[in-house]
């Protein structure tokens, strides 16, 4: 769930394509399975429940908006946990962001459930979608948005790879990401941020 606690400050993240793998092992009798028809309830279901909108019909409008125009895409791109029961509880996208004529890889809608949270189900999806860019999009860094409100969605994408680029000028979100997050996490995010040099040289 998103923590309102702190002020809200943007922050983009990077993960370039020569990172050291990762792996995510699902608790027995979960699995990842792509988009099928119809899953897009389900999408916006899970993504009203953890507050990315307010009601489904908004989701729902989003989905349309984000994913409708690229049918072909979905079912390689858009991928659910299911329980064992068959019920999808979380869902991300390896999408992409237009940036004039250009257009990066982007983690897009990662959510899960609040009461399927905590056992992993995140940290699969993010596996998953890295493993889709392997194949859709080789050799191309994965960018992902997201703000202070998710400083526990930081701490997932730190252990995934990720590193904090300075696109937003995150240094206002500093002392509020140090003040929630385990130390050893924000070290990491300290440690592993990106200098102001790499940006002016990567991005477009």
């Amino acid at each position: 769930m998103l923590d309102k606690s702190v002020p809200f400050y943007p922050l983009i993240f990077v993960r370039f394509p020569d990172s050291p793998p990762t792996d995510a092992p699902l608790p027995p009798g979960y699995s990842v399975q792509a988009w099928q028809p119809g899953a897009e309830v389900d999408w916006c279901t899970i993504e009203t429940a953890v507050d990315e909108f307010p009601a489904v019909d908004e989701a729902m409008q989003r989905f349309i908006e984000d994913f409708a125009s690229e049918p072909e895409e979905l079912s390689k791109r858009l991928f659910f946990v299911v329980t064992p029961d068959g019920k999808r509880v979380g869902n991300c996208a390896a999408w992409w962001q237009k940036r004039g004529d250009d257009r990066r890889c982007l983690l897009h809608y990662l959510a899960v459930l609040p009461e399927y949270q905590g056992l992993g189900l995140g940290r699969a999806l993010v596996v998953q979608v890295i493993k889709a860019f392997q194949t859709l999009e080789p050799n191309e860094p994965v960018f992902l948005g997201t703000q202070t409100w998710s400083w526990r969605a930081v701490c997932l994408y730190l252990r995934c790879g990720f590193q904090l680029t300075r696109e937003k000028d995150p240094e206002k979100a500093l002392p509020y990401l140090e003040q929630k997050m385990p130390a050893p996490y924000y070290n990491l995010l300290i440690d592993t941020m990106l200098d102001r040099q790499w940006e002016g040289i990567n991005q477009p």
